[in-house]
């Protein structure tokens, strides 16, 4: 549910910080690793895993995706 809603310079940054292990954990075989950390694309669905797997390496970058949200809510009047 998270991913779905994480904007793309975000999932990138998750796949930046993930080693080729956590990769392989997250469903992608080894001729894969260097696809995705080339491209840099990820489905929600491993992305959701990845995030799982990174456990609290991945937070400061949801953290980071979730300020920016809150800010964004915030320019727009949203929050009160």
């Amino acid at each position: 549910m998270i991913c779905e809603f994480l904007p793309q310079k975000y999932k990138e940054l998750l796949i930046e910080i993930a080693d080729s292990d956590d990769l392989i954990q997250a469903g992608y075989g080894k001729r894969s690793v260097y696809i995705i950390k080339k491209a840099k694309i990820i489905s929600d669905e491993r992305c959701e895993k990845l995030i799982d797997i990174l456990g609290e390496k991945a937070v400061p970058v949801l953290k980071e995706a979730f300020d920016e949200f809150y800010n964004e809510l915030k320019q727009r009047h949203v929050l009160l």
